[in-house]
């Protein structure tokens, strides 16, 4: 079996049916007229490649007759299974080594840490050593920032990310200007939930205290949108961090704002208060950073939240068909879900199956 560098490879059977191939190449040994024929031609090939007396398919050391073959195996593994040691717990909680990720499994061990073995598909800086390599792949996948694609069927939109990803080792690197923007968006976000604590203290309030990096992303998404052709957003949202969206990304004035908290604004006064801001809506043209002007919009929101997500894809999908060929390119929905509501709502995964 080969692998897409053209070295060959028994990950996948190690990993996932070692025990299994371990069994079949038991058979082979001593009834090979008794194995699916084809499972026949394999381990010939196997012996064929590897010599009479080399080690089962499943066993891990395998990788030891051929360096190369380990380390290619060890970067793919840390691309699909690196996020589950990731150091995600705030509380400074090690997460337990996922044994899929021992060196031993791809017929490694700490003798081999000083061996000159390259980068494999590794695209990120290392001496050549298999303790730099490691030390990347770790930095890159185990951080505190996990990455999950190696699920995507597309090899080039796996390329993408892996090119994007590797290089930095995982760490966006961000000129002066880039973080002053994101420090300003940040302290805006933050400086407007405290105040509106202060000022309607007991009021109910869906903070977004706590994930104020919800406005550096939403406003990455539009501008780098915009730089690649985008020309309206439409988006949907549940009640948490909703009013800091308004006013920080779809540009609500602040005056408009407090007169919801106040009272004074002409649709309370027949459709009550306590959270009807939270389900309204705005639309507002802006100017991203390419110069390019964008239009963006955040849907009204029903009473049960999710229920948004079909409305906001029914959207899109005229305002793009009405845009001909190119709308595909130029309307893009973008939804947001409370972490309970993602897996708690059936809306949720039908929605992303109508994609």
């Amino acid at each position: 079996m080969e692998n897409t560098t053209g070295n060959r490879s028994l990950d996948f059977f190690q990993r996932a049916n070692s025990a299994y191939l371990d069994h079949l190449y038991s058979v082979f040994k001593e009834r090979p007229d008794s194995l699916d024929p084809q499972w026949a031609l394999f381990f010939a090939g196997f012996e064929a490649g590897y010599g009479e007396g080399a080690s089962r398919p499943g066993s891990p050391a395998l990788g030891q007759s051929n360096l190369a073959d380990g380390v290619s195996d060890l970067v793919h593994s840390y691309r699909e299974l690196g996020h589950f040691e990731a150091t995600l717990d705030p509380l400074g909680q090690a997460r337990p080594q996922n044994p899929l990720l021992s060196l031993a499994q791809f017929g490694l061990s700490e003798e081999h840490l000083s061996c000159d073995v390259g980068s494999g598909t590794f695209l990120g800086p290392t001496d050549g050593t298999l303790r730099s390599l490691l030390d990347q792949l770790r930095q890159t996948y185990c951080a505190n920032l996990g990455v999950e694609f190696m699920h995507i069927a597309s090899k080039e939109q796996r390329d993408w990310l892996v090119a994007r990803i590797e290089p930095s080792c995982n760490v966006p690197q961000l000129s002066s200007d880039e973080r002053r923007r994101v420090l300003d968006q940040l302290l805006a976000a933050e400086t407007f939930e405290t105040f509106l604590h202060t000022k309607y203290l007991g009021q109910k309030r869906f903070s977004l205290e706590g994930s104020e990096a919800l406005i550096p992303l939403l406003e990455t998404v539009i501008d780098e949108g915009a730089a690649l052709g985008i020309d309206e957003v439409v988006m949907g949202m549940p009640h948490r961090g909703r009013l800091n969206v308004l006013a920080h990304v779809l540009r609500k004035p602040y005056e408009l704002i407090m007169s919801e908290f106040e009272g004074t604004t002409p649709w309370q006064e027949s459709e009550g208060d306590g959270d009807v801001k939270y389900h309204l809506g705005f639309s507002n043209d802006r100017t991203a950073l390419c110069g390019r002007p964008i239009h963006t919009s955040l849907s009204y929101n029903p009473s049960h939240l999710e229920l948004v997500d079909p409305v906001i894809q029914g959207i899109v999908r005229a305002k793009q068909q009405r845009r001909g060929d190119e709308g595909q390119a130029q309307v893009l929905p973008m939804l947001l879900h409370g972490e309970a509501a993602f897996t708690g709502q059936g809306i949720v995964p039908e929605t992303l199956s109508l994609s």
